[in-house]
């Protein structure tokens, strides 16, 4: 029994891609990649801007420990 391949076998395609459907297919790839990083840049953002919001939040806090450490210091 012989194996035969399915690529080889096709009388109306070549075993090998042409040089458009390589460079499609890398564009697909391209595309696909660019896809997912800007997914993960918008969520690096959101964590961004939730570490930003803290931070005010954090430093509203100091500051308002400040005073009271300075108003207890004063009496």
């Amino acid at each position: 029994m012989l194996m035969t391949d399915d690529l080889m076998d096709s009388t109306d395609q070549a075993p090998f891609p042409s040089p458009l459907e390589l460079l499609e297919h890398r564009c697909q790839l391209l595309a696909n990649e660019l896809d997912e990083t800007n997914a993960e840049l918008r969520a690096c953002r959101q964590r961004i801007a939730a570490l930003v919001t803290m931070h005010g939040c954090d430093s509203n806090e100091i500051a308002r420990l400040r005073r009271e450490l300075v108003g207890r210091a004063g009496h």
